[in-house]
């Protein structure tokens, strides 16, 4: 072979070698410089956090299992704390749920999401919980605040903050409101007491069986009370009811089972009364609760809170404990209304006719334009057949349904009572001046 096509090929060698090193180091250098972004982004086993206009410090220390314990000095400062600690183990997870509460997950994921947006949109869980904000007391509002500026000072807090969802999605971050941490109930109740889903599932069986059949099927409901769907079976077929019911988020009204039990001092190795519970929330990665431990100079609370809320749900403090369950109460109705035939815009009650609230929503769509949508709603409640439209199906002329809940009412002040159980019982019933301590 020629002494110069030996060396052509000998430089050629060199150069498939020299290239195949470098793409091999640029690999290795990526994953590494990965590897080392994931470790720097892990939380500190020790933490001083300084609120942002304040002369006070938080220290937040964890265990060897990654739980914190937040050491502040009042019940505001503790809850900045646990705003931070939530976004920086569970930021994506709290920003989907708000999402999915407001009616916005289209923003992020397109057409898919569109029939959730649409429902979330036609219950208003968005402008309900501005509302509810705004009826609150002055010291839960400021709890609220502070969890808030947690959570935005954890995610404004470098370029580690943000998750790797976020960087997937090509998407931002929006800061956390007061208002974002009550949008969390309200899913949860939505999901626990949905029962207009088996109103719904009733109601569709009532076209097919007669009503002593639906009572061998579904036996609880008193004999003696009044069984309005037979009254009104005749009006069930001018209702798109399977329509109705197919867009029904899986999660609305997924209950399954709930259960609680205490036990006696008299009957405890320990001579304390035991408190256990289970809110059958179903198995998610990660999961609906996150335990924490949060220390003030007059109270201690440790237990499982939720991303997205700064309250210790199931837990207790140094003079009682408590947790949630589900009763399966009726708090949700699904109401037939007619429509006024001399007037489209209206319907009628008791008292003559009465015009349909309206409002218009927008809902911005990833790479397609915005779809807007118009709500109606009755004295009961928002309209909810009106989602049968967007399934292709021609919606009632001369009947809608309405639902009806607990939840969907803007005077619902139930985070006052989550706030009540943070507070110390000194603060509550202060001890009488020969009482033996607020230990005992």
């Amino acid at each position: 072979m020629p002494v110069r096509e030996m060396g052509f090929r000998k430089m050629v060698l060199r150069r498939v070698l020299f290239g195949v090193a470098l793409a091999l180091f640029i690999c290795v250098a990526a994953i590494g410089s990965f590897l080392l972004w994931l470790h720097g982004g892990r939380p500190q086993p020790t933490l001083t956090l300084v609120r942002p206009g304040a002369n006070t410090s938080i220290l937040v220390t964890r265990d060897d299992a990654g739980l914190p314990t937040i050491e502040a000095p009042t019940a505001d400062d503790g809850a900045f704390g646990l705003g931070y600690v939530h976004a920086q183990d569970r930021l994506f997870q709290m920003d989907l749920a708000r999402r999915y509460g407001a009616g916005r997950l289209s923003e992020w994921f397109g057409r898919p999401s569109l029939g959730s947006d649409r429902f979330m949109r036609t219950l208003g869980l968005g402008g309900l919980v501005e509302k509810q904000y705004r009826r609150l007391s002055a010291p839960v509002q400021a709890m609220l605040r502070s969890y808030a500026d947690g959570v935005n000072a954890y995610a404004t807090s470098g370029p580690r903050a943000l998750s790797l969802e976020y960087y997937a999605l090509n998407v931002g971050f929006e800061p956390w409101r007061p208002e974002d941490c009550l949008l969390w109930a309200k899913l949860i109740d939505l999901e626990l007491t949905g029962n207009f889903r088996d109103e719904l599932l009733h109601a569709q069986l009532l076209r097919k069986l007669p009503p002593a059949d639906l009572d061998v099927l579904f036996p609880a409901y008193p004999r003696t009370a009044p069984v309005v769907l037979e009254r009104m079976r005749a009006e069930l077929d001018h209702i798109p009811l399977e329509q109705i019911y197919a867009r029904l988020p899986d999660r609305v009204g997924a209950f399954e089972a709930s259960n609680n039990w205490v036990l006696s001092g008299d009957r405890t190795a320990s001579g304390k009364p035991l408190l256990a519970n289970d809110p059958h929330l179903k198995f998610g990665i990660p999961s609906a609760w996150y335990l924490a431990r949060v220390k003030t100079p007059t109270e201690t609370l440790t237990g499982a809170s939720a991303p997205g809320t700064p309250f210790i749900l199931i837990g207790h403090n140094r003079h009682i404990a408590w947790g949630i369950t589900a009763t399966r109460s009726d708090v949700a109705d699904l109401f037939i209304e007619k429509v006024d035939a001399a007037n489209p815009k209206a319907y009628l009650t008791p008292d003559g006719s009465e015009p349909f609230e309206r409002r218009e929503e927008i809902i911005a769509v990833k790479g397609e334009a915005p779809v807007a949508m118009t709500v109606r709603s009755t004295r009961h409640g928002p309209v909810i057949s009106d989602l049968a439209e967007f399934a292709k199906q021609v919606p009632a002329a001369d009947h809608v349904l309405s639902l009806q809940a607990t939840w969907l009412r803007s005077e619902d002040t139930s985070p006052e009572a989550a706030w009540g159980l943070s507070l110390s019982l000194d603060q509550i019933w202060p001890p009488r001046p020969n009482s033996r301590g607020s230990g005992d």
